[in-house]
């Protein structure tokens, strides 16, 4: 599957939710929030308790969560280590000059828990976790802005040609009846 039909995919699955648009908003600023964190595999179930907690939808914070995976160890985390480097020591740090390990395909099970050890977090340091918390707020704050923006325009939109009757059922409907 091409990326963009599966980032498409994704987003008409999270237009398409009947929830208030407040709500869906929530849940997906939350799903790519949590994806900036440092939980790899947990982030779902974080995604989903969260949302279930605070009453916002559930099912969009796990689709985006789960949506942007291959984006975190690529974008996120080095985006954190810039961040954060930048907040901590005052300077920005390439993500070139930190040693991240690398999970590779084929990797034994056991190189692969150590790749996710608190002992690989610890080798990124603060500035990780300094950027990974900033990150995550203001994407959370971008994100909600965004999206919820987004389902508010397309609510009213619909509700725009509800009122003029634009719809192609209320036209079809009304031509069987005049005929």
């Amino acid at each position: 599957m091409r990326i963009n039909r599966y980032f498409r995919y994704q987003y008409l699955r999270i237009l398409r939710l009947k929830d208030a648009p407040d709500k869906i908003a929530r849940g997906v600023a939350l799903g790519v929030a949590l994806d900036f964190l440092p939980l790899p595999f947990i982030s779902l179930f974080v995604a989903w308790i969260v949302a279930k907690l605070a009453r916002w939808n559930t099912l969009a914070a796990v689709i985006t969560a789960a949506a942007l995976k291959p984006a975190v160890f690529t974008i996120f985390f080095p985006l954190n280590i810039l961040v954060g480097s930048l907040f901590v020591e005052g300077r920005t740090v390439h993500p070139q000059q930190v040693q991240v390990p690398v999970a590779e395909p084929g990797m034994d099970p056991h190189s692969l828990a150590n790749f996710f050890s608190l002992a690989t977090l610890k080798s990124l340091g603060w500035p990780f976790l300094v950027g990974s918390f900033i990150n995550a707020g203001v994407s959370f704050l971008l994100v909600y802005l965004l999206v919820n923006r987004t389902l508010i325009y397309r609510m009213e939109k619909r509700l725009a040609r509800l009122k003029t009757g634009v719809s192609g059922e209320n036209n079809n409907s009304e031509n069987q009846q005049e005929g």
